[in-house]
């Protein structure tokens, strides 16, 4: 419990100091960051974020695939796995 609270905190740090990276979760029109889970947009009400840049977990179309394959490595680090898995993005 302990060590996840932890590496929670080093996730949050990282999306202060370098920006959030171009991973996101998608549910009901709310877009979250990955690696945080800081909501950053809300489709619903119009303030959205453009999905076509980002790479959106569980996602398996050419778009999320393009992006995946252009994410810089900043935006690769501390990602939890299952956000590495589902959007193919190496380790």
């Amino acid at each position: 419990m302990r060590n996840a609270r932890a590496l929670q905190k080093r996730r949050a740090i990282l999306c202060i100091r370098l920006g959030h990276p171009k991973v996101v979760h998608s549910c009901f029109g709310y877009i979250t960051c990955a690696r945080c889970g800081e909501q950053l947009g809300d489709n619903l009400a119009g303030g959205g974020v453009d999905l076509t840049k980002h790479v959106v977990v569980g996602h398996k179309c050419e778009q999320c695939q393009r992006n995946a394959r252009a994410l810089r490595p900043s935006d690769r680090w501390l990602l939890p796995k299952e956000a590495r898995a589902d959007t193919n993005v190496p380790a």
